[in-house]
């Protein structure tokens, strides 16, 4: 499924310069060619971006309604 902005996601991000891979559990608010835009979920209200170009990936966290149905 599309990751689409309001969709809770986790983002998997190569850090510089140790190129390691971390990930974030964060709500998508927007997505540009250059950046990503996730609000932090505590504190409620802040945002985040991240640079796209540092981006391995990004996945939607579903729902149980919706990999059932219901």
């Amino acid at each position: 499924r599309p990751v689409l902005a309001g969709d809770y996601v986790v983002v998997q991000v190569k850090s510089r310069p140790s190129g390691e891979v971390e990930a974030y559990i964060k709500r998508l608010s927007r997505r540009t060619e250059r950046w990503l835009y996730l609000d932090q979920l505590n504190p409620a209200g802040t945002t985040i971006k991240i640079a796209a170009d540092t981006v391995v990936a990004v996945h939607k966290i579903l729902w149980p309604k919706e990999i059932w149905g219901g």
